[in-house]
Parts: structure tokens; sequence; C-alpha cells
């Protein structure tokens, strides 16, 4: 059989019933789960679903909520004589916003909480799990229990926002250097042409702020690059794997989680069914997120673990960097990471067209480019071969 994606066309049928409009929770989101179980299967991998409610309510009353408070606080810094009572206003806006933002982090009882409010709306929808059958020894007609598994990690929903990534990566920047601006200004009290310039950052960041907090998350992105570029990798890398099987084997789980668009539900669903089953150090998860731009493989990654995915390019002629995700950029490595396992992100390594057309209706499979999904396959099965019989030691 073909390997990869040789031509636009072959892409182009692969994309067929996926790259579509599909928000966590839609009617079309149901459609494209079972089409993946199909495919999953048709490539020899026992797939399921893993059904799961949660509430989208909370944890974006939580962000809204944070983003404004630090508005409100970077504004009064502005606004109010420097050096006064009005400061502890607003550090404790700081200190609300700060809070609020990292505990939509890390609680999850925001997303699935033990006692929903009465007419709470909940959002229904699976993760899409598949496992490679366990290795059996030909000598002794027994199952093996594998050493060590990983985790092929690839979203199957989207979302199209009123924002732009690239508005919003501006935005976060001037946020972050106007709240700093604002502190500046009300520590050293600046005069004349200086202090007008750190008032006006300051007042830019606290609108920068607000801006963020009226994100909105709708339902009209094909999600071609993000993510059925990352899924068709994710499935052809484990066809691939069956076909010629790890040695020594070893326990392979394709995870295509649903809400990652809404901070990453479903890999924290995930998370809490399945982590006992799952142990820290003989465990590797491999994300794989908005890969399939023209150009080079991007690895967000710890130092020594991104250091291992370049050998493996290297060693398979993979053109990879290193890249900067800014923060606000969730991804399903996130809760993983969180949780202390070994984590990274596979994505796009340059800023292209289709980059900047994720989370908008042009994210579609004319922009995606097929070398570079065949790539992303082609790396994902080396690390899997690899990571069979070593990995580094770092955590995430």
């Amino acid at each position: 059989m073909e390997r990869g994606f040789p031509s636009r066309e072959a892409l182009n049928r692969a994309f067929l019933g996926i790259a579509r409009p599909r928000a966590a929770g839609s009617p079309a989101d149901s459609q494209v789960r079972a089409e993946l179980l199909t495919r999953l299967s048709a490539a020899g991998l026992e797939a399921r679903e893993q059904p799961f409610s949660y509430s989208f309510v909370r944890p974006l009353r939580a962000m809204r909520s944070g983003l404004l408070c630090l508005a409100a606080a970077v504004a009064i810094l502005v606004v109010a004589p420097p050096r006064t009572p009005f400061a502890l206003g607003a550090g404790l806006l700081l200190a609300m916003g700060g809070w609020l933002l990292w505990q939509l982090l890390k609680r999850d009882s925001f997303f699935f909480p033990a006692a929903p409010a009465v007419g709470e709306p909940m959002v229904q929808t699976a993760n899409v799990v598949a496992e490679l059958p366990a290795a059996v020894s030909r000598d002794e007609d027994r199952v093996e229990v594998p050493a060590r598994t990983v985790l092929l990690v690839a979203h199957h929903d989207t979302k199209s926002q009123n924002i732009s990534i690239l508005l919003r990566a501006l935005l976060l920047i001037v946020a972050i250097v106007g709240a700093l601006a604002a502190c500046t200004w009300w520590i050293a009290g600046a005069v004349g042409p200086a202090g007008v310039s750190l008032r006006a950052a300051g007042l830019l960041g606290a609108l920068a702020f607000a801006a963020l907090a009226a994100a909105s998350f709708e339902d009209r992105s094909p999600g071609a690059l993000d993510n059925a570029a990352s899924m068709l990798a994710v499935i052809e890398a484990a066809r691939c794997l069956i076909e010629r099987p790890v040695s020594p084997p070893l326990r392979l789980i394709i995870l295509l989680p649903g809400a990652e668009e809404h901070f990453m539900a479903g890999a924290r669903y995930f998370l809490r069914m399945m982590s006992r089953d799952l142990p820290r150090s003989a465990t590797l998860v491999l994300n794989v997120d908005g890969i399939g731009s023209p150009g080079p493989q991007g690895i967000v990654a710890a130092s020594r673990l991104a250091a291992w995915v370049q050998e493996g390019a290297r060693a398979h002629g993979v053109a990879l960097r290193r890249v900067w995700m800014p923060p606000g950029s969730g991804t399903d490595a996130v809760p993983f990471e969180t949780a202390a396992y070994r984590a990274l992100t596979l994505t796009s390594g340059a800023l292209s067209r289709a980059v900047l057309a994720v989370h908008t209706e042009a994210d579609t499979p004319e922009r995606v480019d097929p070398r570079s999904v065949s790539d992303a396959a082609l790396l994902l099965e080396a690390l899997v071969r690899s990571a069979a019989t070593s990995w580094p030691e770092e955590s995430a």
C-alpha cells in the first residue's frame, strides 16, 4: 500500500467527511466521530468512543472574568495617581484575574461539576480512542505485556473566532507590554514624555485584555489544518505501525479528543478516567496539532524531548524546528504536562497563509501541503519506533 499522501488528490480524498465545521456537541461532531471510528477500524485498530458531558459556561466565564480583572487592574494603575491606595484595588484585581486563569488551567471541576446547576447547559461529545491489538508471542502463544505506552493525540473538534489567530497573538503581546508599562509608571511615577508613553501603553494593554475577553467560540471553520490534517497523519502512522509491528512491542493508544477548543475538556476527561492505567514513568504523549503548513515541522517541548525529536527528524530527512507558542495557546499536551507526563506537541514550523487561516472559514484542505502531512506521519512513526527502546528521562 502507498505510504503517506503522495498527491493533492490523495490528500483531498482523505479529507472527505472530516474537514468540515464540527464544533464540540454539534451534529457534525457526531458524524465525524463515526467516520473516524470507521477509518481506525479499517486500519486494524480496536476503536471506541469515550462519551462525556461537560460545562462550557463555567470555564468560559472564568476566562472572561479573569481577563477583565486584569484589564481593570491595568486601567486603575494608569488612571490613578502613582503610589496611592488605589494600588490596593488594582492589586486585588490582578490577584483575582491571575487566580481565575490559573484555576482554569488546574481545576477540572469547572468542566465536570459534581452537581450542575438546574438548567445549566452541558455539552455532549466523546473522545475517540483506539488501541493497537496486544502483541502475541508465536513461540508460547501468550500475550506480552508491553513495558511502555505511547499516546498519539490529535483533537477532532473545531472552532471559529471573531478575532484572528494573528490578531490574538498581537493583542496578547500588547496586553503584557501594557501591564508592565502600567506597573513601571505606577512605581516610578515618571513624568513628561516618558510618563505619557508609559500611561498610553498601559491603556492599550487594558484594552487588549478586554478585547481578548470578547473572543467568541463559533462553528464556521472546516478545520483542515486545525486539526483534520493532524488526525490523518496520526491514522497513517498507526497504519504503518500495524503493517510493520514495533519491536520490542509497546502499548500504542490513539487518542482523538473532543472539545480541545473548549479548553482541552476531552483530554482532561481522558486523564480523569485513564491516569491510573498510565504510569507517568512509562508513558510518552505525542500530541499533534496544526501540522500541514508548507515548510518545516515545528516542535514544542522541553529541551531533551525536543532534541530527541530533532534527532529522529534528521535521521529520516524531515525538516524540523523548535517553535514558541504564546501563553493561552492551549493544546491537548497541556493537561498531560500539568499531570507530570512526558508530552510534546508537533505542529507547523513556519508562519504561512494556512496557519493564519486557523479558526476561520478559510481553513480549507486546499491550504494544506500533502508533503508536510506525509512528513508528519513519517516522523510520528519513527518516534514511536524509537520510543520502544529509549526516550529522554526528562519529564515535560
